[in-house]
């Protein structure tokens, strides 16, 4: 009779703590909503079109590819955003991240939106979360960037 009390606490030990457990380097996350600080408003990124202006003509941009952060095990990490990827390297230190290093290849304009999400996650971003299939970045002055699994 002890056995099998043993055995059901094992099994209910072992399969509750792994149906739910994710590390970041098995997925991709796309940004869902950021909060650029404290007493701001939560704001989810908009679907866009953004005209820029040349000389003569018109240039109509389209902002729907999703706004990415995906990481290596070689404690690297890529995010994409509209037309800019940034790759460098991140420290992981219990729920602390800090992202360093980094290197970015500009295509052309991205909106407003994904510029705040960059800046945030390179200059700001400090702790991490995983929740189920969301992951939350925050810095210490209210930033906040929230992403779910792609």
């Amino acid at each position: 009779m002890k056995t099998i009390k043993i055995i059901v606490v094992l099994f209910v030990i072992f399969t509750s703590c792994s149906k739910d457990k994710q590390t970041l380097t098995d997925n991709t996350w796309v940004v869902e909503s950021i909060k650029v600080h404290a007493d701001s408003a939560l704001m989810y990124r908009p679907d866009s079109t953004f005209f820029m202006h040349l000389p003569d003509e018109y240039i109509v941009m389209h902002w729907c590819t999703p706004i990415t952060l995906s990481f290596s095990s070689k404690n690297e990490y890529r995010f994409k955003a509209e037309t800019t990827t940034t790759t460098g390297k991140v420290n992981i230190v219990g729920n602390k991240i800090n992202f360093k290093d980094a290197m970015s290849l500009a295509l052309c304009c991205n909106s407003p939106f994904a510029n705040s999400c960059m800046e945030m996650l390179l200059l700001n971003i400090n702790h991490y979360a995983i929740n189920k299939d969301k992951l939350i970045v925050k810095g210490d002055k209210g930033e906040v960037i929230n992403f779910v699994k792609q």
